[in-house]
């Protein structure tokens, strides 16, 4: 038993959101790419557990949102429950969230892999599946226990589920808490997202509950939880693999360890690691007043600088700023395209058309005398009406459209083509 006592390893990974259609929607990947990044991300997958078996860690958390429940398809439950059991006894600690949540029609659920024709989960896979806390023994571990529980829907949590003791006396020194919740004070980019504020908890709470470490998933970013005492008691992995540009940079699965010393006060750490090859970067580049050649060198090094590797990253790049009339913004732009696996532009720029002197008596002159007057006369109304934001009545015209069709018409005199902005 003392042996057993100086150490406790684990992997911990959550929010991979395997088959979610949110990747086709918010970065705009063609069909060929989201078929390859949903392959990439069950490749990912594979490689961290790959990575779990080789060092032989003492057990897999998984606090919630592994995959879609609403989405995921029969082939990935599959490819999950064959890569499980490639790791015999490691057992596979599973708290499901609010997008796999444990319902009646759940993957999670043995009735529902029957009835679907697929084998069901190994032996070595755990899962919570009651929305009240539970405890479960280590399987190898006498030692070690592990306490969650399960959503059961895809909805927000508002009941604050730490704020009495769990109250679960499992008797055993080592207690994991494995949890998909919103962690107050957080601050990751998306912590102001709607549904976030799910299951909250203070560290406070958290460390009333005493436990030896928390394995926390739900926030996107990676962030470790100390106590008031400095020490780690628990971490958010982040989300496994990009999958919106809130999700820039590497992203990771967490290996940790707990050492027992002679005082036996556990001492955790927790070591970030990255498995999916491919990342998500955001750039952004003012292109007011530039040539041609000059906006690609401004964009080159806009995106440089984030550090998007050519060939590998996914890339979004913010313009803004009004460009000379004479520059083809369009064939900048189309210079990276095949540069990096995909490039999505938030087009904010306008050809600098109204610095120039116009002749009020042609038909372009009359057009931008209409047109402007047509806008004043737009934000007046939406004025008198107290109507301030330009996105809060969406069955009106707003300033920004009428400018909007200005440059349009511009667009279409000048050039016979237009170029529509902010979109991909």
């Amino acid at each position: 038993m003392e042996s057993q006592l100086k150490r406790f390893t684990f992997l911990q990974l959550s929010d991979v959101h395997l088959d979610s259609r949110f990747l086709s929607v918010r970065l705009g990947l063609s069909h060929s790419q989201r078929y390859e990044r949903n392959n990439e991300m069950l490749v990912s997958l594979y490689r961290a557990l790959e990575e779990a078996g080789k060092r032989r860690v003492d057990a897999i958390l998984i606090p919630g949102d592994l995959f879609d429940a609403d989405t995921v398809t029969g082939p990935t439950i599959n490819y999950l429950i064959e890569s499980f059991s490639r790791l015999g006894d490691i057992p596979i600690i599973i708290a499901p969230g609010n997008r796999d949540y444990y319902s009646f029609a759940s993957p999670y659920n043995p009735k529902v892999l029957q009835a679907r024709g697929l084998p069901p989960w190994p032996d070595n896979v755990i899962v919570f599946d009651t929305d009240e806390f539970h405890t479960v023994k280590h399987p190898l571990r006498q030692d070690v226990c592990f306490i969650g529980r399960a959503f059961q829907k895809n909805e927000v949590e508002p009941r604050r589920l730490l704020n009495r003791p769990v109250a679960l006396r499992t008797g055993a020194p080592l207690n994991f808490f494995v949890h998909h919740g919103f962690l107050e004070g957080y601050a990751g980019p998306d912590a102001e997202i709607a549904d976030k504020y799910s299951a909250p908890f203070s560290v406070e709470e958290l460390e009333s509950q005493a436990f030896t470490y928390s394995a926390l998933g739900h926030c996107h970013e990676f962030a470790e939880v100390y106590s008031s005492a400095g020490k780690l008691i628990g971490a958010y992995g982040g989300s496994f693999v990009g999958r919106s540009f809130e999700e820039v940079g590497p992203r990771l699965a967490l290996f940790g360890k707990v050492i027992v010393g002679p005082s036996r006060i556990p001492e955790c750490t927790v070591e970030p690691f990255e498995f999916d090859n491919r990342r998500i970067y955001v750039a952004g580049a003012d292109v007011s007043g530039l040539a041609e050649d000059v906006m690609a060198e401004e964009l080159a090094l806009a995106i440089q600088d984030q550090g998007a590797r050519p060939g590998e990253d996914i890339v979004y790049v913010h313009m803004e700023g009004s460009y000379p009339p004479e520059a083809d913004k369009t064939t900048v732009v189309d210079r990276f395209r095949d540069s990096y696996f995909h490039v999505r532009v938030a087009d904010h720029t306008r050809p600098d058309y109204l610095s120039e002197r116009f002749d009020e008596r042609t038909t372009e002159g009359k057009f931008i005398e209409a047109m402007l007057e047509y806008k004043r006369r737009v934000e007046k109304g939406r004025a008198d009406a107290g109507v301030l934001e330009p996105d809060s009545a969406p069955d009106s015209v707003s300033g920004g459209a009428a400018e909007d069709a200005l440059y349009y018409g511009l667009d279409a005199l000048r050039r016979q083509k237009v170029d529509i902005r902010n979109v991909d």
